[in-house]
């Protein structure tokens, strides 16, 4: 699997979420968290969270290790953020 596929899963995944976690969103309402494996056993664990702590998105990736210091996976980490902030933005309107 390469870095770009488990991206791309991770946008779709991501949008694909329901809208009970939607809520009022500014920039900077959302964070990511990664959590990677050991090297024995390598996966990552990518984690959307509110700034009030509360977990809105997890998923794991198995076999994959993401390097949370390169340049490029923070880029790409940080369009899916947006992407997600977008989305609940939008879903929060049409619910209110």
């Amino acid at each position: 699997m390469t870095v770009k596929t488990v991206f791309i899963a991770l946008m779709v995944s991501a949008l694909s979420l329901t809208s009970t976690h939607a809520k009022k969103t500014s920039q900077n309402t959302y964070f990511w968290v990664i959590e990677n494996g050991t090297e024995t056993q390598p996966f990552s664990i990518v984690r959307i969270y509110r700034v009030d702590n509360q977990l809105v998105y997890e998923k794991q990736l198995s076999n994959v290790e993401l390097d949370k210091k390169k340049a490029g996976t923070q880029r790409k980490l940080n369009k899916i953020l947006r992407a997600y902030t977008s989305w609940a933005q939008q879903v929060s309107e049409l619910t209110s």
